[in-house]
């Protein structure tokens, strides 16, 4: 017989509520910890998670903060190894068994958050942030570029009480933009930043500068104490005087040399990638010719740009640059590492676009080596239609993609 489990929540609910009110602090948090279990069983829709756990929890006081986290905690690794990965095709598909345990733990962990807002109590940043949720949101498992981020997740559920934040003073929302700019600093993070603390824009000036990912990238992988082999490009799209472009045409190509009925989406200018550069002597740049930039594209070719077809430069487009980093080798096999090393995987799945290294495919185990692998990128990020969260990849002589 089917239960509703609202039905398991509400007595529980109740319970906690009685013992609030009559100020028995130990035998509240014994019952809320009753409650996180009913919760994560019951596999609740996280947003109903969020919201009922919120408003339990404000009444609950300082007490309830570090006990509660602690319990978090440690239930993040159970639930981590109690179920594999699965992949998400669609963020509004209902979450697997996989993500329902997570999720619920971390809505449990953002309705602390919020109930700390609400009383406009201290935030204890290092109790608040562990590294599981950003392994959840951040590009993994999918890695479909599908908002499934921590932070994005993290801030939609504070806009569920966004008057909130609208009225907090700028010293506490200091605290909060100061902690998530340096938790998981993104593109997506500014703009949902802008959308929450709207009107505020000073205030967000204000705070620290966000560190670029590449400055992630090596201070992580500084942090696993492993020998940093593995040179890596981090791709940023920023006007510079390189002839890397998205889009564009090299002027100085030979009109026989352009393979007929393609499009060229992608230059890379290999003077700022010097590791390839001694592989391919014979040209100066790397130009990605596809046969249907806007509706996927079935057949693609690499054309080598001689350094003097490049002394005329490239038409159009836009430039991009490419950060240098050194990496572990075993980085790209360290989905299931829990520790600094998996949360440089995390970083680097992350990115944009990535020269070197080996792929991060969609479909397929990243590969024990990739001889000819140049570089990946999100389809948004090259203005590529390769349908939902696609990812390019270029080798030497060819391209292909995935979708999620």
């Amino acid at each position: 017989m089917l239960v509703n489990p609202r039905t398991q929540i509400e007595p529980r609910t109740l319970e906690l509520e009685a013992s609030v009110r009559e100020g028995d602090a130990l035998v509240s948090m014994q019952r809320f910890e009753v409650l996180i279990d009913t919760y994560r069983a019951a596999k609740m829709d996280w947003s109903h998670t969020l919201s009922q756990a919120t408003a339990v929890i404000v009444p609950l006081g300082d007490a309830l903060v570090a006990p509660g986290l602690a319990r978090l905690d440690a239930l993040e690794p159970i639930v981590r190894d109690a179920t594999g990965p699965r992949f998400v095709t669609s963020p509004k598909l209902r979450a697997t068994e996989w993500e329902d345990a997570r999720w619920t733990v971390v809505a449990i962990r953002v309705a602390i958050v919020r109930a700390l807002a609400k009383a406009n109590r201290p935030l204890p940043p290092d109790r608040l942030w562990s590294i599981e949720p950003q392994r959840l949101f951040s590009a993994a498992p999918s890695d479909g570029g599908m908002q499934h981020d921590f932070v994005a997740r993290f801030l939609s559920g504070l806009q569920l009480g966004g008057a909130v934040f609208a009225s907090l003073p700028d010293d506490r929302a200091l605290a909060f933009v100061n902690t998530w700019r340096a938790f998981a600093p993104s593109k997506n993070l500014e703009l949902n930043l802008k959308g929450l603390f709207r009107g505020r824009g000073a205030l967000l000036k204000a705070a620290p500068r966000t560190p670029s990912l590449a400055e992630r990238v090596r201070a992580m992988a500084e942090r696993t104490g492993l020998p940093c082999t593995m040179p890596v490009y981090l791709m940023e799209t920023q006007k510079n005087d390189s002839l890397n472009r998205i889009g564009g045409k090299p002027t100085g190509l030979a009109k026989e040399a352009r393979p007929r009925g393609m499009t060229p989406v992608l230059t890379i200018d290999l003077q700022t990638i010097p590791e390839l550069a001694a592989r391919v002597p014979d040209a100066r740049l790397l130009c990605l010719f596809v046969d249907s930039p806007k509706g996927g594209f079935d057949a693609a070719t690499v054309v080598r740009v001689s350094e003097a077809e490049a002394e005329a430069g490239v038409a159009g487009g836009k430039s991009f640059a490419l950060s240098r980093v050194e990496v572990p080798p075993e980085v790209f096999h360290a989905f299931r590492d829990t520790g600094p090393l998996g949360e440089l995987y995390t970083l680097l799945r992350s990115a944009d676009g990535r020269a070197l290294g080996l792929p991060f495919y969609l479909q397929q185990d990243v590969p024990k080596e990739a001889p000819d692998f140049v570089l990946e990128a999100r389809a948004s990020t090259v203005g590529l239609n390769l349908g939902d969260s696609g990812k390019l990849f270029v080798s030497l002589d060819d391209a292909f993609w995935e979708s999620a």
